[in-house]
C-alpha cells in the first residue's frame, strides 16, 4: 500500500512539474515580457521612485530617461496595450512586491474605463494578466469579468491557450521576449518610442490642435460604479503603502473633437478621491506639441515623447520632492545611455523634392518623388501618372525603394547582416492611392543616391521594366 501511495505521489510530481514546465514553454511572447523582465532586472539592482502604469497612452508618453534626467530619480514605465482598468490595480500590486516607489502615476483614457469586450482587447489583457500568480483569487474573479466560461482554463494556463502551436514552440530556452526592430522603435525601461510621424494628410486634418468640437456636457456617464470601484482600488493600494499616486491622461489629437466631457468627470473624480489630476491635453502650447509629434492620432511618436517627458519632469519637480539619486550607480549608467541616445529624440526635418516623368513600366510614369526626412522615418511620396492599366500593374507588381548611404556604417542591422549597400522597403501596390505614400526607415543620415523598380509580387525574379536611379540627393 505505501509502495502504491510512494508511486501516485511521484507520479503526481512528475506531472505537475510536467505541467508547469510546459506552461512555460507555450506562454505567449510578447512585448509585454520585456517591459517585465527588465523591471524585474532593474529592482534586484536598486529601489524605483517614479512608476507609471496604464495602456499604450502611457508606454508612448513617459520616457524615464528624460524624466530621470530631470528629476534626478530612476522611474519605469510599466504601460501596457489597451490595459483594462479593472486589470492595473493587479499589475500595482504585483509590481509593488518588488519595490516601493515615492509616486506612482495612472494614465487614464476613454478607451480603458468602457472596457470594449473584443477578441483583440482579450488578447492584450492576457499580457498583464500572465505576470500575476494563478493562486490570486482577484485574477480568477477577474478572468470571469473578462472571459467566457470556455475560456477560463486557457486565460489561466499557456499550455491550453496556445496548445495548438506546437510547431512554434522552442523547448530549449524559456523567455518570451519579443524581438523589436530598432530601426522603428526605441525601447527602455518600459517606453516605447516610435519614429513613425502622420502624413501630410493627417496632419492638415489636425492643424487647430485644441478647437473644441464637443460639447462639454452631452448627457453621457463615462464612469459607472464599476469603473469608480477600479480607480480608487488603484489608488487606496498605493496610499496605504505611503505612495502618492498621479492620475494624467496623455495627449490625443482626437481629445478637444470628442473627449472633453470624459475630462470634465475625471477631473470630478480625482477630486472626489482627493488625489490630483493631470489633463496635458491642456498644455499642447507648453509643451511644445504639433501634428508632427504624433504616431497616429491617439498615440506620440518619440518627439512628442520627449517633449511631453520634459514637460512632466519639471511638472513633477515642482509638485513632489524626490530624493537625489545622481550618486546611484543604475543611475548613472541610466544617464550614460541617455547621453548615447538623445540624437534619436530629436527631429532632424530635411526636404528633397524634383520632378522625374520617367517610366517604371507602359502604364506606370512616376511625375515626381519627395523625400520628406525625419530622424529615422522618411516619408516618401510619389505622385504618378493615371493610367487605365494601373490596377492591371498593382495587382500583378510590388514597387522598391532602395536608398544608398555615403558611409555604410549607417546603414540598418539587417541591411548589414545581409550584405546589403543599401536600405530598402517593398511596398505592395494594390491598397495605394495616387499620390503614392510610404515610410523607410533608416539611420542613413546622408544619402549618396535611390532607386525604384518594379518586382514580380509572387517571387522576386528582378527588375520588371525600367529602374529610375536619383543621384546627389541634397536635403
Amino acid at each position: 500500500m505505501k509502495k502504491k501511495i510512494k508511486s501516485i505521489i511521484v507520479f503526481t510530481l512528475f506531472l505537475t512539474l510536467g505541467f508547469i514546465f510546459l506552461n512555460r514553454i507555450f506562454a505567449s511572447q510578447n512585448i509585454f515580457v520585456n517591459v517585465y523582465e527588465d523591471y524585474k532586472s532593474l529592482t534586484k539592482k536598486t529601489n524605483v521612485d517614479i512608476l507609471f502604469y496604464g495602456s499604450s497612452h502611457a508606454y508612448t508618453t513617459f520616457n524615464p530617461m528624460i524624466i530621470d534626467d530631470k528629476c534626478k530619480t530612476i522611474s519605469y514605465n510599466l504601460g501596457s496595450a489597451a490595459l483594462y482598468i479593472s486589470l492595473t490595480d493587479l499589475v500595482l500590486k504585483e509590481t509593488l512586491k518588488r519595490t516601493k516607489p515615492k509616486l506612482i502615476i495612472l494614465e487614464v483614457y476613454e478607451g480603458t474605463v468602457r472596457e470594449v469586450i473584443s477578441e483583440r482587447n482579450k488578447g492584450f489583457q492576457l499580457r498583464a494578466l500572465d505576470i500575476i500568480p494563478n493562486y490570486s483569487i482577484e485574477k480568477i474573479n477577474s478572468i470571469k469579468n473578462i472571459f467566457s466560461k470556455n475560456e477560463y482554463l486557457g486565460a489561466l494556463f499557456p499550455l491550453i491557450r496556445n496548445h495548438e502551436k506546437w510547431n512554434e514552440s522552442s523547448f530549449i530556452g524559456f523567455s518570451k521576449r519579443q524581438t523589436l526592430n530598432k530601426n522603428t522603435l526605441f525601447f527602455h525601461s518600459g517606453y516605447r518610442g516610435h519614429f513613425k510621424k502622420l502624413d501630410l494628410t493627417e496632419r492638415q486634418s489636425f492643424k487647430d490642435l485644441t478647437k473644441i468640437n464637443a460639447p462639454l456636457k452631452n448627457g453621457k456617464i463615462y464612469f459607472d460604479e464599476e469603473s469608480k470601484k477600479h480607480i480608487k482600488a488603484f489608488i487606496n493600494t498605493a496610499k496605504k503603502e505611503g505612495i502618492e499616486v498621479l492620475i494624467v491622461t496623455s495627449p490625443d489629437l482626437t481629445s478637444y473633437k470628442k473627449h472633453q466631457p470624459f475630462f470634465k468627470e475625471l477631473k470630478e473624480l480625482c477630486k472626489s478621491f482627493s488625489t490630483p489630476y493631470l489633463n496635458l491635453n491642456d498644455y499642447y502650447k507648453e509643451i511644445g506639441l504639433t501634428a508632427d509629434d504624433f504616431m497616429d492620432p491617439g498615440h506620440l511618436n518619440i518627439y512628442g515623447g520627449t517633449k511631453t517627458s520634459q514637460f512632466l519632469g519639471e511638472y513633477l519637480n515642482e509638485k513632489y520632492q524626490f530624493s537625489d539619486r545622481s550618486n546611484d550607480e543604475s543611475y548613472k549608467l541610466e544617464m550614460q545611455k541617455l547621453q548615447k541616445s538623445k540624437d534619436l529624440f530629436v527631429k532632424s526635418d530635411g526636404f528633397y523634392g524634383i520632378e522625374l516623368n520617367k517610366k517604371l513600366i507602359d502604364g506606370l510614369v512616376i511625375k515626381n518623388l519627395s523625400i520628406s526626412k525625419n530622424n529615422r522615418d522618411h516619408t516618401i511620396t510619389l505622385n504618378i501618372e493615371n493610367d487605365k492599366r494601373l490596377d492591371e500593374i498593382f495587382e500583378k507588381y510590388k514597387l522598391s525603394f532602395k536608398i544608398f548611404p555615403t558611409n555604410l556604417d549607417n546603414l540598418n542591422d539587417d541591411s548589414k547582416s545581409k550584405k546589403w549597400k543599401f536600405d530598402k522597403v517593398d511596398i505592395i501596390l494594390e491598397n495605394q492611392t495616387n499620390p503614392m505614400v510610404f515610410h523607410i526607415f533608416t539611420k542613413i543620415k546622408k544619402i549618396d543616391k535611390a532607386e525604384v523598380f518594379l518586382f514580380n509580387k509572387e517571387v522576386y525574379k528582378g527588375v520588371v521594366g525600367e529602374k529610375i536611379t536619383i543621384d546627389d540627393l541634397d536635403f
